[in-house]
């Protein structure tokens, strides 16, 4: 990941430069066509036979179509839309094991160096909707990111999210409205995405020409992502995250009603702050108005009185980020506020400088995406593996499972699965933490030491964690790319 941001120590000016390069480039090619476009998501891998269809009869309905630029799923976009006379872009993406070259039917063509820069590019095209098909951990992140921004009205919360294909999604439709059941959405689930019968093309047209209606001038009155406003984001994160040490990242729901049930959950938080700020750890939180973040902002401040009553320096820092004008703040040296406007820059601003690792306690649509981005990340070599820490069996065993049968359907690789670690302690997170795993080989600031062999290495034999408080998803090893 390191290499992909160009520094060492976070985002680099290089970075910063060709990030805001590419979304200007997308802006202007998308303003050079009139018209509405769809997205159409999924796999690399392989493609249901009904995508090709589907394509062809949006771009008889008035529409253009816009993929990721690769094999499976997005090749069979791209060949629908030109088969069908519309008009077919794609937005690729290079250095992937499974989308090496762009498919062969594309009319405009933007090719892509970062995974942030290509979803932001999705969200800046003048686009009526988005379908999910058949796909993996990419195409899950790809649907979390939209569903958070949907949320918190950075995307306008009318775009159509579609999943299509009512086998493929069925899972996945009973978590999200566990999700919903559980107090873990702003919002009701069916407003923010449909689960569709791939034979329904009414139902699939119907939101999107309703979206088009309503909006017709919505990408002439800025529905795109302003460059200017992607740099500030991180220059706003470069500037103030300079020269950061040790850090681990501590992700949940920040709504207080997801805990009502299980308020042992914040309590945990709480205390997990406590110690890992003893411990002199940096720790970097999602604060919003509630939730996990505010319960170990609690924990870091009472580390930090307990450490200056006693005379003890307090060297950590708690880093605050928030999206979207949410963010919380309440003045302390110990404390970085980040506020953004973009959901992937705090996305992969967790990602980049969480070098200790991540815990993910029970959470919605951003602790989602935030799990998934860093599995596709892993899987597809962008990033190397650390320690993933997934906190409360009763809600992270369903979201497993929905791995298990992916793999089993082939749109998930074998080894995904054993990226991340079930635990229901505090004590269990201590010991993954402290684990001596010769696969991780953080740096001593922030960022993720990538190895160049790492595209091609096997790691054989690593340690499993035995302890019976820790729940073993799988022998903890990578077997190589699919």
């Amino acid at each position: 990941l390191q290499q992909m941001l160009g520094h060492s120590k976070g985002f680099g000016s290089t970075f910063i430069k060709e990030r805001v390069e590419e979304i200007t480039e997308v802006v202007k090619a998308m303003k050079s066509w009139s018209g509405f476009h769809v997205g159409i998501m999924g796999s690399a891998r392989r493609t249901p036979d009904y995508v090709n269809t589907h394509a062809q009869f949006l771009v008889k309905n008035g529409f253009g179509v816009v993929t990721g630029g690769g094999p499976g799923v997005m090749e069979a976009g791209n060949y629908g839309a030109q088969q069908g006379g519309g008009h077919s872009i794609g937005l690729a993406l290079s250095g992937l094991p499974h989308e090496q070259k762009p498919n062969l039917y594309i009319d405009l063509l933007i090719n892509f160096k970062h995974f942030p820069m290509r979803l932001d590019a999705f969200k800046s095209t003048n686009t009526a909707g988005f379908l999910f098909y058949y796909g993996g951990v990419g195409t899950l992140h790809e649907l979390f990111s939209m569903l958070f921004e949907k949320e918190r009205d950075v995307l306008d919360p009318t775009l159509p999210l579609e999943m299509v294909g009512s086998d493929f999604f069925r899972s996945l439709d009973i978590n999200i409205q566990a999700l919903e059941r559980d107090g873990f959405l702003l919002h009701e689930a069916k407003r923010l995405l449909r689960l569709i019968d791939e034979k329904d093309l009414d139902g699939i047209l119907g939101p999107i020409n309703i979206y088009t209606r309503d909006h017709r001038n919505a990408f002439k009155d800025g529905n795109v992502f302003q460059p200017r406003e992607i740099r500030d984001d991180l220059m706003q994160v470069k500037t103030k995250l300079r020269m950061l040490g040790p850090t681990i990242a501590l992700i949940g729901s920040p709504l207080d009603k997801a805990f009502i049930k299980m308020p042992e959950m914040l309590k945990m938080a709480e205390e997990l702050g406590y110690t890992l700020a003893m411990q002199g750890l940096n720790i970097m939180i999602n604060l919003n108005e509630g939730g996990v973040g505010v319960a170990v902002q609690r924990g870091f401040r009472r580390a930090r009185a307990e450490c200056l009553s006693t005379g003890r320096d307090f060297l950590p820092k708690l880093i605050n980020i928030g999206v979207g004008g949410t963010l919380l703040r309440d003045t302390n040296s110990s404390e970085i506020y980040l506020d953004l406007k973009h959901e992937s820059v705090l996305t992969i601003t967790m990602l980049t400088y969480a070098d200790q690792g991540y815990v993910f306690f029970p959470g919605g649509t951003e602790t989602l995406s935030l799990w998934f981005q860093y599995l596709d990340l892993v899987q597809t070599g962008k990033m190397r593996r650390t320690r993933a820490i997934l906190v409360n069996s009763n809600f992270w065993d369903p979201w497993i499972e929905l791995i298990k049968e992916y793999r089993d359907k082939g749109s998930v690789s074998d080894w995904t699965i054993p990226l991340s670690q079930i635990v229901d302690t505090n004590a269990a997170v201590t010991q993954v933490l402290d684990s001596d795993d010769r696969s991780l080989k953080p740096n001593d600031v922030g960022g993720i030491d990538l190895d160049p062999e790492m595209l091609n290495m096997r790691i054989d034999n690593a340690p499993k964690i035995p302890q019976d408080n820790i729940k073993s998803i799988a022998p903890f090893e990578i077997r190589g790319y699919i």
